[in-house]
């Protein structure tokens, strides 16, 4: 009984907003009923507790009810003089002292540094005097907050779609520690979320800074097809001399030209389906893998590609029948200047062997609805008649499905 009702004088007095000094506490049957029907026994002996933390901090006094003749002592209210000294000698943590400081350690932190941090700054401040945490950061956690800033300066000084870097090397770099980094992924995507494509926002932590271009072990980007790329150091891959398909780093690409007109550019979501369509088909398609969903260097190359391709080359996209293949069909329909057509990615409702895990068919028809490409509005379509049949359709990862080419037959050399 007793440490239950410190509780509640504590969540009372200690505001994160402020501290209550001084209150008083009346016990009525309705608030306390727990004590109006304990036993005699057990409220004689809370009697006594409350009287020891008296004696011993000062912090307190005792007022009971007016009794008859033999009538039990009934505690009527408790005076709070000092809740300071009183939480001081419960070894509780003043919440209003440490929001404080906790403001002035962040306020500290971002002097100079990125103009648009100063919203978030005043977000989790007020949040933190309201006792919520912004970006699932209280101020008890100040410090990983601190260094999430000082990622976030790190990153915006650089050029955003040229970030091409291990996360322990960084981490060494910004904190010394090599895990640090690993540390607070989740607060500094958790502050980046909402400055990213809805698509990205909803990847895990550890993606969201893959698509910064901070990853554990950076991949190379790979290719199949005409593409030159001429890079930071005088050199140029030609890719199209390359067999089954080549691969750099993305950072050090300056510049992307092509040596021929591709009959299309395919998208891979996974690194096997890549090496097996870049083996088993061999016609005028341009390949690239996107290693999940892409980050930000590996995008600027795409873009670039697009960008040098005349209109009538059509882009596809092969990924799994997942939320998160769909998800990145939907971010390079959105990115690109033209129409991006799905390549064996319709769901279906026909259990196999390989397909275990189950899809709403509405979850895939969300990811979609923003989309405007009449390509992806006839994947939508087929959704929408396999709704009428039922509500979930099966998970096939690509590695399941057979090396289908999107070029025609007749039309491959």
């Amino acid at each position: 009984m007793f440490d239950r009702f410190l509780q509640r004088v504590i969540n009372q007095v200690n505001l994160p907003s402020q501290l209550i000094q001084i209150t008083t506490i009346n016990f009525t049957a309705v608030r306390f009923d727990f004590y109006f029907k304990a036993p005699l026994s057990v409220r004689l002996k809370f009697h006594d507790e409350l009287e020891a933390l008296r004696t011993t901090t000062g912090a307190l006094s005792l007022l009971y009810a007016a009794k008859t003749f033999n009538e039990e002592p009934k505690l009527k209210a408790v005076h709070i003089t000092d809740s300071r000294r009183l939480l001081n000698a419960l070894n509780v943590a003043i919440r209003a002292d440490l929001v404080r400081k906790s403001t002035s350690l962040i306020e500290e932190t971002n002097q100079n540094r990125v103009t648009w941090l100063s919203d978030i700054i005043s977000e989790v401040t007020a949040g933190w005097h309201r006792g919520k945490k912004p970006y699932s950061i209280g101020p008890e956690d100040v410090q990983k907050l601190r260094d999430a800033f000082v990622f976030i300066d790190w990153y915006e000084q650089k050029e955003a779609d040229k970030v091409d870097i291990d996360t322990r090397t960084l981490s060494a770099q910004l904190y010394g520690p090599t895990k640090r980094l690993e540390e607070i992924m989740g607060t500094i995507a958790s502050i980046y979320k909402g400055r990213l494509y809805e698509e990205v926002a909803e990847c895990k932590p550890s993606e969201i800074l893959s698509y910064l271009g901070v990853s554990r072990f950076p991949p190379q980007i790979r290719v199949k097809g005409p593409v030159v790329f001429y890079q930071k150091n005088g050199g140029v891959l030609d890719i199209s001399a390359s067999w089954p398909s080549a691969s750099c780093p993305p950072d050090v690409v300056e510049k992307v030209s092509l040596s021929g007109e591709p009959n299309y550019v395919l998208f891979i979501e996974n690194r096997t389906t890549f090496e097996r369509y870049t083996r088993e088909i061999n016609d005028k398609g341009l390949v690239l893998y996107t290693n999940g969903f892409p980050s930000r260097t590996w995008l600027r190359i795409f873009k670039c590609l697009d960008e040098l391709l005349p209109s009538h080359v059509p882009f596809y996209h092969w990924g799994d029948v997942d939320e998160g293949g769909f998800k990145i069909l939907a971010f390079l329909d959105k990115l690109l200047s033209r129409e991006l057509t799905p390549h064996c990615m319709v769901p279906s409702t026909i259990k196999t062997y390989e397909a275990q895990k189950v899809l709403k068919l509405k979850n895939l028809l969300t990811i979609l609805a923003q989309s405007d490409s009449d390509q992806i509005n006839g994947l939508r379509q087929t959704i929408e008649d396999l709704l009428k049949s039922g509500d979930y359709c099966y998970w096939v990862e690509q590695e399941h499905l057979p090396i289908i080419s999107c070029q025609p037959l007749n039309e491959s050399d």
